[in-house]
């Protein structure tokens, strides 16, 4: 970000906010000022990243994976079922199976895969 404002800088395009008078790249204070910003709010990104990946490193030490669980629940299974029935017997087309069901096209088309329905 810092390089962004100093390239409008060198551009001689200025930074002046309405409600804070002092963020104004014109004077040599605002352009200090906005730079200030940027590095206080580039550090702190780094301090949540940081703090993210610690709790993610303890919660695996106790054994936590976290993320969905892979698969298809129970209900899901029996609706992949139920529709692999449908589209094996060719009497409905893709539409009226998901209109009937009611689930998306690229849901069906995942259960159909999960099925091995499709390749």
């Amino acid at each position: 970000m810092i390089k962004v404002v100093e390239y409008w800088i060198t551009k001689k395009i200025a930074i002046k906010s309405i409600q804070e008078p002092f963020i104004d790249t014109t004077t040599e204070s605002g352009e200090f000022v906005i730079k200030l910003f940027i590095i206080l709010a580039e550090s702190e990104r780094k301090r949540i990243l940081r703090r993210t990946n610690d709790g993610l490193e303890a919660a695996r030490a106790r054994g936590r994976i976290g993320g969905r669980k892979k698969g298809l629940s129970a209900k899901a299974i029996d609706i992949a079922k139920k529709v692999t029935r449908l589209y094996n017997s060719k009497q409905l087309t893709t539409a009226e199976i998901c209109s009937s069901v009611k689930i998306s096209r690229a849901t069906l088309y995942k259960y159909l895969r999960h099925e091995g329905a499709l390749k």
